[in-house]
């Protein structure tokens, strides 16, 4: 699921290595823009609204049963912050995520 447009449900991260004490989400695709030579991606809420104005630098499509998993379990990802990255949640086996998570 790497390929992603305008309209996807994606997840994104502030930095390329997604580490979840840093800035990311859960939203909606909405196209990108450069910073320099880096390109930035913008990310909406179901009402349009930016989540972070400077962009992402990381995002990967996610299927809306992912996307409702990770949004339900921030507190989780986030106390495990130090030992995965936010990648490892979109990469990990549902059989792991049931077990983990609510």
């Amino acid at each position: 699921m790497d390929k992603f447009g305008v309209g996807d449900y994606v997840v994104a991260t502030k930095w390329k290595d997604g580490h979840a004490h840093d800035q990311f989400c859960v939203g909606i695709y909405n196209g990108y823009f450069f910073n320099g030579p880096e390109k930035r991606h913008l990310v909406i809420d179901l009402q349009g609204e930016n989540f972070r104005h400077n962009g992402f630098r990381r995002v990967q499509r996610v299927s809306i049963n992912r996307g409702e998993w990770i949004i339900r379990n921030f507190p989780l990802i986030e106390s495990y912050a130090d030992r995965f990255k936010v990648w490892h949640w979109v990469r990990a086996t549902w059989k792991e995520l049931n077990r983990m998570g609510k």
